[in-house]
């Protein structure tokens, strides 16, 4: 689906003059508005089958200049609509023994900063034992651990790229790793 972006030329263009009139030729960045999320998954080793995801603490929207976000308080924030995970956007899915699961572009969100306290929400089946599948819900928390045990909860900023590493799941609690990168690509 189509993203919306913002584009910004720095560099003062002067259109009143007919010498440059002819042919002008600039150049821009272009950002887009939403940070995207990306899930790595190994079901075999985690015995987590992502069907689900959304986002609580979540702003509604931004705007365009300056990209910001709209919401300026507490009251403001949302909770995103669950996305249905289909298999076929996963690359890779069960493949070769099932290996890795990739979900590029799960979710799109709104940049929220970090006193909203957002989460994403993973929703699958929990593999209990060999014939028991369980339904299970897991708040992946946007927080960075510190040497002393305290976390410190960090921005959703748009134009970047979130991957979530599964690493262990049970059937209360998922640990998981958050990659931060720009999105270049």
């Amino acid at each position: 689906s189509p993203l919306p972006m913002s584009g910004a030329y720095t560099v003062p263009l002067d259109l009143t003059d007919f010498g440059s009139s002819a042919r002008t030729q600039i150049s821009f960045k272009l950002s887009r508005m939403v940070a995207r999320f990306d899930i790595v998954n190994n079901a075999t080793k985690s015995k987590f089958t992502l069907e689900k995801i959304s986002m609580g603490n979540g702003q509604k929207g931004a705007k365009f200049f300056p990209i910001e976000t709209v919401g300026k308080n507490g009251d403001d924030l949302i909770s995103y609509p669950e996305r249905l995970v289909p298999a076929e956007t996963q690359q890779e899915a069960n493949e070769g023994g099932g290996t890795t699961d990739l979900t590029k572009g799960a979710f799109y969100t709104y940049p929220s900063p970090k006193e909203d306290k957002a989460f994403i929400v993973l929703k699958g089946k929990y593999k209990v034992n060999e014939t028991e599948m369980k339904d299970v819900s897991y708040k992946v928390p946007f927080t960075q651990q510190a040497a002393d045990g305290n976390a410190t909860w960090f921005d959703i900023a748009n134009n970047h790229r979130y991957t979530i590493a599964i690493t262990k799941a049970d059937a209360y609690h998922l640990d998981a790793n958050i990659q931060v990168a720009d999105w270049a690509d």
